[in-house]
């Protein structure tokens, strides 16, 4: 497996949805999405890609279709400078981009392609905030990082989307300055697995659920894979240059999805959640 030119071939598995006819607000104050059609239709194939340091941002195809999210994350977190983020663009295209006045930064995203999708506006946190940031209910939605940014140094360092009995929040903590992120649900979906599949530096990957590389399959420059679609929920540790690295990716040999990650550093590691 091969990743940003450190000789691993790491490919990366996640997916997301869309905000179809727009997003508002409750009279509870909870967003809200209009849906198209039925949310609950299968994925017809989702996409990964990736952004580099020094590189403009990946576009990743049109909003009207399909949902991305952040599935990996590399390089060296020294301050508010840093950030890797899956937005959508001012020409309501989704885009991976980030910024970085360090080393080796960079990001892993995938999109996945849904019949009739719908999805809620992104919701951003900071550690500076103090409180989390309610996302929603967990019974109609999954919800998945779409970017992170900060000073990681350590085990305090953390973003993470967190589900508490039946609800979503985007929290973390922090000892160091300008930790935050964002994250986005897809509506009609729920999470396949609860508690999240985990990875800690140290151990082997964490195998998730079934997906398969398609031969051929492209769509934006971007690789296409089948089956389950899974994306980051938490981002933790010493990133501290090119040896830090945490990825959803998919395991060829026995067509699974996968989290794993390195660290020449202390205390990195990831979770994650998977829908279809």
């Amino acid at each position: 497996m091969q990743i940003s030119g450190r000789g691993l071939v790491l490919k990366v598995v996640t997916a997301a949805g869309l905000c179809v006819g727009g997003c508002a607000l409750n009279a509870q104050g909870e967003q809200t999405s209009e849906t198209v059609e039925s949310a609950e239709q299968g994925l017809s194939g989702t996409y990964q890609s990736s952004w580099g340091q020094g590189q403009p941002a990946t576009d990743l195809g049109p909003t009207n279709d399909r949902f991305c999210f952040l599935t990996g994350v590399e390089g060296k977190f020294e301050g508010g400078s840093e950030s890797v983020h899956v937005q959508i663009g001012s020409n309501n295209r989704w885009q991976l981009t980030g910024s970085s006045a360090q080393s080796g930064v960079g990001g892993y995203a995938s999109c996945a392609k849904i019949p009739g999708l719908s999805y809620f506006n992104e919701q951003s946190w900071n550690a500076s905030d103090g409180a989390p940031k309610w996302l929603g209910s967990a019974l109609d939605r999954v919800c998945l990082l779409t970017g992170v940014k900060g000073k990681f140094a350590g085990g305090n360092e953390t973003v993470q989307v967190l589900r508490i009995n039946n609800d979503y929040y985007l929290t973390g903590g922090a000892s160091q300055i300008g930790v935050g992120g964002w994250a986005r649900c897809l509506s009609g979906h729920t999470p396949s697995a609860s508690p999240d599949f985990t990875w800690r530096q140290g151990a082997n990957q964490t195998l998730m659920f079934p997906a398969a590389w398609v031969s051929g399959g492209s769509d934006n420059g971007a690789l296409k894979f089948t089956g389950w679609a899974c994306g980051l929920t938490r981002m933790t540790g010493k990133f501290q240059g090119s040896g830090e690295i945490i990825l959803v990716s998919i395991n060829s040999g026995n067509s699974n999805s996968i989290l794993f990650g390195e660290s020449q550093q202390s205390g990195v590691a990831a979770s994650a959640n998977c829908f279809n």
